[in-house]
């Protein structure tokens, strides 16, 4: 079964500034994004989560293919694509216990490709809302001929923040339990390291990302991003792990502090190419960007403000141009920046049917696809 694409050119693509309104929009289009471009954007695909899901996560094989995740209805589901998302294969449920996976907003499955080519995916369990707290945790699989294993539950704790990364020769978890801890796993995820901690205090319900790559030395490197809570300010940490030494590494992204005294339940995503890493988070209901060479010393360039108005932000790039991608509302929004961070397009959007998170990759063509 093949699911359909949305329309390549959305009508939703138009722009949403009138009277003095416009003057004010338009300056938001030149400088913050704030409304959308009425021309369309030849660069970029996007497409509804198969089946009325939602929360999807996507990465792309060396052989150009795409492999998401999404949860829908309490069970995670795997498609694949093979012409750059214009159909998917028919969706493969990952969990074994079937009604017992939790999606929502930020919080989604993470998907990754490791050494073996072999899928790697993370998500939440439906712990709280069944009333099963000794079951807690971040649950784990990974990718067989015949499907999926059997899920594991790798912390077996309640926490949340859940995140994932693959490579070459490991695999990696991350979770907020009032710390933010880091598993390893260098045999495949058979099995996982104790973990690492990589903050005394951190925003349990704000989102994490991971991603695993080679530095400038040859040896891998696990890149973290999450939200710290130093009594009550909550700042975002960009980390970094040599996978052979366990050293480790962190700075604070933000150029200002964020004093909240409630969760501010936030999202954030990275991505690692051609040793560079891009990063994109919240704050105060503002998105940023930034990139940082991926060396043990690590110095992020000063963030770059993408919209002064979006949550969820994800982001991807082709090498060439960097993908912003984020919510407001409903609606998906998105924008292009040169990889120094200089804006190189207007603000596009398109309606959506939930407030939930996106994702964005880069495609084998050079191109961009958006999940929403």
């Amino acid at each position: 079964m093949k699911y359909p694409i949305s329309a390549r050119y959305p009508s939703a693509l138009t722009a949403k500034c009138t009277g003095l309104r416009s003057v004010i929009g338009l300056l938001g289009v030149l400088m913050l994004g704030g409304c959308g471009s009425a021309q369309p954007d030849e660069q970029l695909r996007l497409v509804a989560t198969p089946s009325g899901g939602e929360v999807p996560d996507i990465v792309r094989g060396q052989d150009g293919s795409l492999h998401l995740a999404y949860v829908k209805a309490n069970d995670l589901y795997y498609v694949s694509s093979g012409d750059g998302g214009q159909s998917f294969s028919a969706p493969l449920r990952v969990n074994h216990e079937p009604g017992f996976v939790s999606g929502g907003y930020f919080r989604g499955p993470d998907i990754d490709i490791d050494r073996d080519g072999a899928l790697n995916i993370s998500w939440y369990n439906d712990s709280y809302a069944q009333g099963r707290k000794d079951d807690g945790g971040i649950m784990f699989s990974r990718g067989t001929a015949d499907g999926f294993s059997a899920e594991i539950n790798a912390n077996k704790k309640p926490s949340d923040s859940y995140s994932l990364a693959a490579g070459e020769q490991h695999v990696a978890l991350g979770w907020a339990a009032k710390e933010f801890e880091l598993a390893v796993s260098s045999d495949g995820g058979k099995s996982f390291a104790s973990p690492l901690h990589a903050s005394a205090e951190s925003c349990e319900c704000c989102s994490s990302r991971l991603a695993i790559s080679k530095g400038d030395t040859g040896k891998e490197l696990l890149v973290y991003l999450y939200r710290n809570n130093v009594d009550n300010q909550r700042d975002m940490q960009l980390g970094l792990v040599d996978l052979g030494s366990g050293e480790l590494a962190q700075v604070t992204l933000d150029s200002l502090p964020w004093h909240i005294e409630a969760c501010p339940i936030s999202g954030n995503d990275l991505t690692v190419r051609d040793g560079t890493i891009f990063v994109t988070w919240e704050r105060e209901g503002a998105v940023y960007f930034t990139t940082a060479p991926l060396k043990k010393t690590l110095s992020p360039a000063r963030e770059t403000l993408v919209t002064n108005n979006g949550r969820l932000p994800a982001i991807a790039t082709n090498g060439k141009q960097v993908l912003l991608a984020w919510k407001q509302g409903k609606t998906a929004q998105w924008r292009y920046f040169t990889p120094a961070g200089e804006p190189s397009s207007d603000v596009f959007n398109s309606e959506g049917t939930t407030t939930s998170r996106l994702a964005a990759v880069d495609t084998a063509d050079g191109r961009f696809l958006i999940v929403h």
